[in-house]
């Protein structure tokens, strides 16, 4: 199974320095010894800045629709990689946990993602509900 995992939130507690959450560690090991784990985060956006230098977007349309400072996103890219590089979970090839490292805009194809700013489907009519509270 592909198992999409998003980094802050999942991996890393929200805010603040990075650490790891609960049991994080042991639960990428192990789902990494079955399955392939696709890491995709808004701090991958870094090679955004490639596409923008190349025509492809405009800063206008990253500040819209991927991250919302994209002058930081190199740094917080490095930053994410060389937290798990020391914690031994970046990728497979350096003995860590992800099969690849999602570099593109939007999601990778998974076949399930763990990310804590998800709605289950199922949830959909609640979800609405909730949001016509706040229109």
């Amino acid at each position: 199974m592909i198992i999409g995992v998003d980094f802050d939130g999942v991996v890393v507690r929200a805010g603040g320095p990075l650490t790891l959450r609960g049991e994080a560690d042991k639960a990428l090991r192990s789902l990494a010894r079955d399955h392939d784990l696709i890491l995709h985060s808004v701090r991958c956006q870094a090679a955004i800045t490639d596409f923008i230098a190349a025509g492809a977007l405009s800063l206008d349309d990253v500040a819209e629709r991927f991250v919302p400072d994209v002058q930081d996103a190199p740094k917080r890219f490095a930053e994410m990689r060389a937290f798990l590089q020391a914690k031994k979970l970046w990728t497979k090839d350096e003995g860590g946990v992800f099969t690849a490292v999602w570099m593109l805009p939007g999601k990778p194809y998974c076949d399930v993602y763990l990310d804590d700013r998800c709605v289950n489907v199922k949830a959909l009519g609640a979800l609405a509900q909730f949001a016509s509270a706040y229109v």
